[in-house]
């Protein structure tokens, strides 16, 4: 941490260490060849590391004052306490931080904008802060280092939140992820998964036997106040559960019927003969019909 009132001030790096994923192994802090269970947080490809990071502008407070309220901020950042040490890589080795386009984010007045004015004045600085790195850089003429993996969208604070001493800051960024594409290999998968899904789409299909064939109901030599029987035979042949409901002609109606159904309720309540039948898989069902 770092203090205006301290100017050999020193500054402790912490190490943070995260689970390996299976099948990886990380260097152990202790010795360098003895394998560890934990990644440190530099191993990471892109690491992004944002809070409350303390930092001061090493100036006096009333010059600092002066020169927010001329919204002269470029001359403040550069007695940024963490944009020097970083210059002179005492911390955050690698890491990168965008160009601050607003005011200092601590310390204020709780639910105002304006900044401390309780007996401790604390220095107006930006203690909160968002630093980005990547393995990944490519170096311009200027011989400065240029993240090309990542992009800063914006980088910003919220100064219409006032419930706290501190205004929270936030980052829009497009991070460019590392993948091997391998063609041959897409095109296989993809042609996998549509034969799967077009076999699971043909497997939801409902599919039914009927005996004898065509199904069709022929009732021969009907006599007057006779009830003549025919029987079918209806068996499920496919992979799905299926219900079956048989509609009945009433009145010589013909066979072509146009429905109009409103599902209000479910089948509880039916009788039992106008309940579909349930057909399982290989089941037979017999059917009779009367006239």
């Amino acid at each position: 941490m770092a203090f205006t009132d301290r100017p050999t001030y020193s500054i402790k790096d912490y190490l943070w260490y995260t689970p390996t994923t299976a099948g990886s192994s990380a260097s152990n802090p202790q010795n360098s060849s003895i394998p560890s269970q934990w990644w440190k947080i530099n191993d990471h490809d892109i690491i992004f590391w944002c809070g409350d990071m303390n930092y001061r502008v090493s100036q006096p407070n009333e010059q600092v004052r002066n020169a927010i309220n001329e919204f002269s901020t470029v001359p403040l950042q550069e007695k940024d306490q963490l944009r020097c040490e970083m210059k002179l890589d005492h911390v955050f080795t690698g890491y990168y931080e965008p160009p601050i386009n607003f005011l200092p984010t601590y310390k204020f007045d709780i639910n105002t904008d304006n900044y401390d004015t309780s007996e401790q004045i604390r220095t107006s600085s930006w203690a909160d802060r968002i630093l980005y790195r990547s393995k990944r850089l490519k170096v311009l003429n200027d011989n400065q280092n240029e993240l090309k993996t990542i992009q800063t969208i914006h980088y910003s604070c919220a100064t219409n939140i006032k419930f706290s001493d501190h205004r929270p800051v936030s980052g829009l960024y497009l991070v460019v992820t590392k993948y091997e594409y391998d063609e041959k290999r897409s095109n296989r998968i993809r042609d996998e998964l549509i034969r799967e899904f077009d076999r699971i789409e043909n497997e939801s299909m409902p599919t039914i036997k009927v005996h004898p064939r065509p199904p069709q109901i022929i009732f021969n030599h009907i006599r007057y106040l006779d009830k003549p029987n025919y029987s079918l035979t209806i068996k499920n042949i496919g992979e799905l559960y299926i219900d079956i409901l048989i509609l009945h002609v009433k009145n010589g109606a013909d066979t072509f019927i146009t429905l109009d159904i409103t599902l209000d309720k479910g089948p509880f309540g039916l009788s039992l003969e106008k309940y579909p039948c349930t057909y399982y898989d290989n089941e037979n069902k017999k059917i009779y019909l009367s006239i």
